[in-house]
């Protein structure tokens, strides 16, 4: 099960990674409750509607997390969001792959031993796998790092890897 948090679904969206990377899973990318409202609800952004149209054509499901209580012991302990806490709750649950560009959500997934992956990391993966020309990864890397929070290293690394 690939699970995303809303960070990183909505740089998904907003970079126009996320059609690329749905039409190319082999399964859907599931998302719990709380990420669906921090992504979408209330909000008449592109990036919103367009996550709005992933879920309605099943491309995106909404699936909730069985241990609440877990999720409000994350959410407390870790200060974290509650988006994040469920998606690392419906990880350990599923034994998922988190698609998250979080950092407190990150330390977590390697304290838990969940596997993960970023945005930038899912861009070269996608542009080695030849599913996105050069000149297009480039264009989606300045994306995210309108919209991301990426560090210097991080996004000249990410460019170093689309030659």
């Amino acid at each position: 099960m690939i699970v995303s948090d809303s960070c990183t679904l909505i740089l998904l969206a907003k970079s126009m990674l996320l059609h690329i990377y749905t039409r190319n899973l082999s399964e859907k990318i599931c998302i719990p409750n709380a990420v669906y409202v921090e992504a979408t609800k209330g909000k008449q952004t592109e990036d919103a509607k367009l996550i709005e149209e992933y879920i309605k054509k099943n491309n995106i499901i909404i699936q909730p997390v069985n241990d609440t209580k877990k999720v409000e012991k994350l959410y407390l302990d870790f200060s974290i969001g509650k988006g994040e806490a469920e998606a690392i709750c419906l990880c350990l649950e599923e034994r998922g792959v988190l698609i998250t560009d979080d950092r407190k959500a990150i330390q977590l997934c390697k304290l838990f031993e969940i596997e993960f992956t970023t945005a930038l990391n899912i861009l070269v993966a996608l542009y080695k796998k030849q599913k996105i020309k050069q000149d297009e990864a480039k264009a989606m890397i300045g994306q995210l790092a309108i919209h991301g929070r990426y560090s210097q290293t991080l996004l000249i690394q990410a460019q170093g890897e689309i030659i």
